[in-house]
């Protein structure tokens, strides 16, 4: 999606730029009315790219709460594993093989 989105923005620059070209042109044959409605196009488009770059930052935005999140909680399952390991240990039982627990809770996450 947001490379989609990218390609997007990526064309609408290049179709801003060419409405530039085609302002000049129509500013050096006297064809002020007709520049002036480009003018206008072009800024509208301005404006609706600049509205893109902000959709995109925050896709960006969510996407890097989304992994952060992912990784909180496996840092959390692998202190909930130790903590009962240490209760375990504690409590003088047999303890448990954190390795193959903490492969287990990684294997399910990843």
């Amino acid at each position: 999606m947001i490379s989609q989105l990218e390609k997007d923005i990526h064309q609408k620059d290049l179709r801003i730029q060419d409405m530039g070209c085609q302002i000049k042109q129509l500013l050096k044959s006297n064809d002020r009315i007709a520049a002036m409605k480009l003018l206008q196009q072009r800024k509208n488009l301005e404006k609706f790219v600049h509205g893109q770059y902000d959709r995109k930052y925050r896709l960006d935005e969510v996407l890097m709460n989304i992994e952060q999140g992912q990784q909180d909680s496996m840092v959390l399952e692998s202190l909930k594993v130790a903590n009962e390991v240490g209760k375990q240990q504690m409590q003088g039982q047999e303890g448990m093989d954190l390795e193959s627990l903490m492969s287990e809770i990684h294997a399910q996450l990843g």
